[in-house]
């Protein structure tokens, strides 16, 4: 609790009796997690010194203060803090995420670059459903992070796997600076444009079936074909992607581009427009 309300009185108080401030709760959450999470600077600089040992103290599944402080929005001088006095960069937790995921995660833009200047080996990690720092980035949207990624971290971030990967995410994202800048990086006419996930699906299906106009345009405008056929026994164009969630907006937009209106190949359906 005192932790959680920055009560430094109420530490010092506990310290100078040599009550224990080493307890959890049920959760597993030391003071050092809720201070962190919190952003209580003054107030973890009290606690180390009664208790060093618990920097990388565990809670649940396997979150250290460190994790906790990067989920908290412009909290780098917590997150320097710790890391200036030990704080280990190279702990994941139960999912297979480090702090450097987090950051990205997160967010913020200062706090992702101490951390990645300070342990860019974090970049190359991957958590337990296969994504990587790239990948979270992208789904939230965090554009400056990925131009910082790209511009100073190309060579560890993106491999060929990655590459793909980061496209596929792009595409779902309906932040437009997100494509802006990997177009900028990634050659246009590349063959990582038109790679399909698990379920056979390119870049330019999972931006039809979302509704994300913007995307579409640019992926046109990289030179993907309007009537590429997804990889599915299916065999769906991007205006049959469309027409399953009717995304009428965008099923207009693909015809008026030159989308064919088929019958329906493979696709169960016959289109009528």
């Amino acid at each position: 609790m005192a932790a959680q309300e920055n009560n430094l009185f109420c530490l010092e108080l506990l310290i100078k009796h040599g009550i224990t401030v080493n307890s959890t709760d049920t959760d597993g959450k030391h003071a050092f997690h809720y201070a962190a999470s919190c952003g209580h600077l003054s107030f973890l600089e009290k606690l180390l010194p009664a208790c060093p040992d618990h920097l990388d103290v565990l809670k649940k599944s396997d979150w250290t203060p460190l994790m906790m402080a990067c989920t908290k929005f412009e909290n780098l001088k917590v997150v320097r803090f710790l890391v200036d006095n030990g704080a280990r960069l190279d702990l994941v937790n139960k999912d297979g995420w480090n702090a450097v995921f987090l950051a990205g995660r997160t967010g913020d833009i200062e706090m992702f670059k101490f951390l990645v200047e300070k342990h860019p080996k974090g970049l190359k990690q991957v958590s337990k459903n296969g994504r990587y720092t790239i990948n979270t980035i992208l789904q939230h949207g965090h554009s400056a992070l990925l131009s910082y990624l790209l511009e100073n971290h190309e060579k560890e971030t993106v491999d060929s796997i990655q590459r793909a990967s980061a496209i596929l995410d792009a595409a779902i994202c309906p932040n437009p600076e997100i494509f802006k800048v990997l177009s900028k990086h990634f050659s246009s006419g590349h063959d990582d444009w038109s790679k399909t996930n698990k379920a056979g699906f390119t870049p330019l299906h999972l931006a039809a079936q979302k509704g994300i106009l913007r995307n579409v345009e640019c992926l046109l405008e990289l030179g993907v074909d309007i009537n590429l056929k997804s990889q599915c026994p299916a065999a769906l164009s991007p205006l049959h992607a469309a027409y399953q969630e009717n995304q009428k907006e965008m099923i207009s937009f693909l015809v008026s581009k030159g989308a064919v209106k088929e019958k329906g190949s493979k696709f169960s359906r016959i289109f009528f427009f």
